[in-house]
């Protein structure tokens, strides 16, 4: 029986997957460099696996301000995210979920002051039972221990949860902590292999918690 879903928030319910990546993509085009996507996959979803200002600045063979780039990036990525929306099906799950007596909670690896601030924005905050955020006191995906942080909080066991992912960071997490994972690729993580996901679907307009049953057995 399914009796939680544990969400990811950056890429799942608002999109600022993309806007992160142009927003350093446009400032490591001011410096005559190429940010690629391949090599930016791998920061998706987690903390600390690439440092895109260090690289900038090994790589930009002129001196870098760090700060005009970064309040530049900051200012560009801000204004990109706010003219986003929440995601589709994702108020839609959310209902049924709620009607289904089914509990939800977030799993980010990003901090919980960027998730709070923007559910507010969106007026999803009272939708959720609990924000597990990265904060330092435990890994970020792909290790498991956001998830398994969830479910304990929720009082559900593992294989009774699936996560919604769209990075192969989160996918990992969510699988070593024992629960099933529906991917929900973006337009940075389309490009990506989420094959080891147990569903993947294009966006979560029409996916109910009847299509999320199974994934929650047999892990």
């Amino acid at each position: 029986m399914l009796r939680a879903v544990v969400f990811d928030f950056d890429g799942v319910i608002l999109d600022t997957e993309e806007p992160e990546y142009v927003s350093w993509h446009r400032v490591w085009a001011d410096h005559g460099v190429e940010l690629g996507l391949d090599e930016w996959a791998r920061c998706i979803g987690t903390v600390g696996a690439f440092d895109p200002m260090a690289e900038l600045v090994a790589r930009a063979g002129v001196p870098v301000d760090r700060v005009t780039v970064d309040e530049r990036r900051r200012s560009l990525h801000r204004g990109l995210v706010a003219a986003n929306d929440v995601l589709p099906g994702v108020a839609e799950l959310l209902d049924d979920c709620r009607e289904r007596g089914v509990r939800v909670a977030i799993a980010s690896s990003s901090p919980v002051s960027w998730v709070d601030g923007h559910l507010r924005r969106l007026g999803l905050a009272d939708r959720f039972t609990g924000l597990h955020c990265f904060d330092g006191t435990r890994p970020a995906k792909p290790a498991p221990d956001l998830y398994r942080c969830a479910v304990e909080a929720l009082g559900v066991e593992p294989d009774e949860a699936v996560a919604v992912e769209d990075s192969l960071n989160g996918i990992t997490a969510a699988q070593a902590a024992g629960l099933g994972c529906v991917a929900v690729p973006g337009p940075i993580t389309r490009h990506l292999d989420l094959s080891a996901a147990d569903l993947r679907v294009e966006t979560l307009a029409g996916v109910r918690v009847a299509d999320l049953e199974a994934l929650s057995n047999g892990r």
